[in-house]
């Protein structure tokens, strides 16, 4: 019996200890995570001790208001019962003579200390908490947005910005006389004018989308200052400073760079919008002047060599060609606005692309008047645009009734009339 008694006692002891083990390897399970299961336990350990300390936090709070009413009442009573102020009531303590007032008042700040450190710790679990990760690390967890260096430039422009508006606004303060009643009816006023201002600009039509294609930034770039200009963000959008200067009015700059990415969203171009800080729609507008805006030889080359090469089709309407002329010409200027095209130059090229024998008499008057000096551009395609109606005057008609069939050499402009030397031949 004795020696079952003590085989029983090992086999207890040793799975005490196995039990008790330190180095016991705890549970895990295939993703190298903790069990659910202690997740769990530990999630409701840590919402227990918050609610303890919550718990601490409210009941050293009543024991201070608590302490305060005492001091309150003590000080009453005093100034009550005590005809000599000046001569408080002593407290012996360790041998020492204090007044009441003095030991509560050591005691109130005992208890703001206590109060402070229970504060602290609260805060410190809840910020424990709040970075405890979600998922299990490793190469693929979800990682915080680090700010780009951009976006970093711009913040600190927006507080040396708020920074030197508030310097403005103390000196202005200082400056003006501070019992002014009116002034802060006057900012009100500001205020209204201001969001009225941003209401009564509804009817201005958005610009067209653009696709990144170089032809098509010169319409894009017109309609969008015309937009800009009737909602009154032009200012903004061409600061020479832009973000981080005084006066600068982020709130619009922000309305911006919303309107642009609308704008650029289906193209290339938004490449260049998105390498602006984020909502710097000032900083966004510069990116897309620099890459498509600004003075370009090989694009002034390329114009000058198609309108050198332009040439106007026989038998076709000459308004049609003036109006393709114009259109370099426009971008021409556009491309190199220090040197536009003179009226010498558009008149000589002009000249140079119709050779149509309908035109001979009116070529030869332009090159007369031309010489004399007498020539303008505007003279030049009355000229041409009237010879192509009195001889084709079905070009005028045309915009009457586009469903018109008809060709240069016909006779009527009619169905039951007699055709010309164009009318297809009938098969027999």
């Amino acid at each position: 019996m004795q020696e079952q008694e003590q085989d029983n006692n090992f086999e207890s002891s040793s799975t005490d200890t196995s039990r008790s083990s330190p180095f016991e390897t705890p549970e895990v399970n295939a993703t190298g995570r903790p069990p659910l299961d202690n997740r769990i336990r530990k999630s409701k350990q840590q919402e227990a001790k918050i609610a303890e300390l919550q718990a601490q936090l409210k009941t050293r709070e009543e024991d201070f208001e608590k302490l305060q009413e005492q001091v309150l009442r003590i000080m009453t009573q005093e100034s009550l019962t005590n005809p000599f102020p000046s001569t408080p009531t002593y407290v012996d303590v360790d041998g020492q003579l204090i007044t009441k007032l003095q030991l509560l008042q050591e005691e109130m700040k005992a208890k703001e200390k206590t109060f402070r450190d229970t504060m602290l710790a609260l805060e410190s679990h809840r910020h424990l908490q709040a970075t405890i990760p979600l998922e299990t690390p490793g190469p693929h967890r979800l990682q915080a947005k680090t700010p780009r260096p951009e976006d970093l430039l711009y913040q600190h422009k927006l507080q040396q910005q708020a920074t030197a508006e508030n310097e403005l606004a103390q000196q202005s303060t200082v400056s003006h006389h501070p019992s002014d009643p009116n002034q802060n009816l006057v900012d009100v006023f500001k205020q209204l004018t201001r969001v009225m201002k941003d209401n009564n600009t509804s009817d201005a039509t958005d610009p067209v989308q653009f696709n990144g294609s170089d032809e098509k930034w010169d319409e894009f770039y017109a309609q969008l200052r015309t937009y800009l200009a009737a909602k009154n963000w032009l200012t903004t959008f061409e600061d020479p400073t832009g973000p981080g200067a005084p006066g600068f009015d982020n709130d619009i700059n922000k309305k911006i760079y919303n309107k642009l990415l609308m704008l650029c969203k289906a193209g290339h171009a938004v490449t260049y919008v998105k390498k602006a800080a984020e909502f710097d729609g000032h900083g966004a507008g510069r990116q897309l002047l620099l890459r498509y805006d600004g003075f370009s030889k090989q694009r002034q080359k390329s114009l000058r060599k198609t309108i050198e090469q332009l040439r106007h089709v026989n038998g076709t309407n000459i308004t049609k060609h003036i109006d393709l002329f114009e259109k370099i010409c426009g971008q021409l200027a556009h491309n190199n606005p220090a040197e536009p095209p003179t009226e010498e130059q558009r008149i000589d090229w002009f000249l140079e692309t119709v050779h149509e024998r309908t035109y001979d008499s009116v070529h030869a008057s332009c090159v007369n008047a031309h010489l004399e000096g007498n020539l303008t551009f505007a003279k030049l395609v009355k000229l041409y645009t009237h010879q192509c109606f009195h001889r084709y005057p079905h070009f005028q008609l045309s915009e009457i009734d586009p469903k018109l069939a008809i060709s240069n050499n016909a006779n009527s402009l009619h169905g039951g009339g007699r055709k010309g030397k164009g009318r297809e031949r009938s098969n027999k």
